[in-house]
């Protein structure tokens, strides 16, 4: 009966997040909804992570299911109700259980991938809300995860897109914070991966939007940087991939 109780309620709280939550998130009005769903969600999983330290497989649902209640929280590129503080909470937790299991299968890929994952979620509420010291630090953490990843299969298409795109967020720090030569050299690493992806796969659309958007980025950066010739060049480059 413990056990069966168990996985019903494990059940419940997965159906919250990812059966129920989806359905009504672009509902107007839906908030007080979704506030509920977070609060009886995290109740649940509170519960269940008391009694799952031995159970590696639900270790992993816990960490995905905090991740998608960070979301749903305040997921600065998604719906979400506006609860920041709420969501780092949930992200650390999921954080914090991704650690673990990498620690006790350290060669496993999709963790290092999906741990990648939250600290650049961490650091994009950081980012959203003005601390870049902190944002930093996580970018800085999912990169190196990403680098790793890369090293171990350097062939991998999809491990260094997923890298150039984390190089460019985090050369949006020192944009922001106006050290746009340092963000440039960020801008031109995720460049150069993009190029050779792009090379690769010529007829692949995402890849060729990021290729013309890394361009963006460079101009913009260059242009504030007082580099006009350089800015112009490189933002006509992006704009007529964008815009054939």
């Amino acid at each position: 009966k413990a056990e069966r109780r168990f996985n019903d309620v494990r059940s419940l709280a997965n159906s919250f997040l990812f059966d129920f939550s989806p359905l009504i998130e672009n509902l107007p009005g839906s908030t007080p909804a979704r506030e509920l769903l977070v609060k009886k969600a995290l109740e649940y999983l509170d519960n269940l992570s008391q009694e799952s330290d031995t159970d590696l497989e639900l270790q992993g649902e816990l960490a995905k299911a905090y991740k998608k209640v960070g979301d749903v929280q305040g997921n600065p590129f998604s719906q979400n109700i506006g609860d920041t503080k709420g969501a780092l909470e949930s992200y650390q937790k999921s954080r914090e259980i991704r650690v673990s299991l990498l620690e006790k299968d350290s060669n496993n890929l999709n963790l290092q991938n999906d741990l990648a994952n939250i600290y650049k979620l961490i650091g994009d509420v950081h980012s959203n809300g003005g601390d870049y010291s902190k944002a930093s630090e996580n970018y800085d953490q999912a990169l190196q995860l990403h680098e790793k990843l890369v090293e171990k299969n350097p062939q991998d298409f999809d491990s260094r897109a997923k890298l150039a795109a984390m190089i460019r967020t985090r050369g949006l720090i020192p944009f922001f914070d106006g050290e746009n030569k340092k963000a440039i050299e960020y801008y031109s690493r995720s460049h150069e991966i993009y190029r050779n992806l792009k090379a690769e796969q010529p007829d692949n659309l995402s890849i060729a939007k990021e290729y013309a958007y890394i361009f963006v980025s460079i101009g913009e950066a260059q242009g504030w940087d007082n580099d006009s010739a350089g800015a112009a060049k490189n933002l006509q480059i992006g704009l007529d991939m964008l815009i054939p």
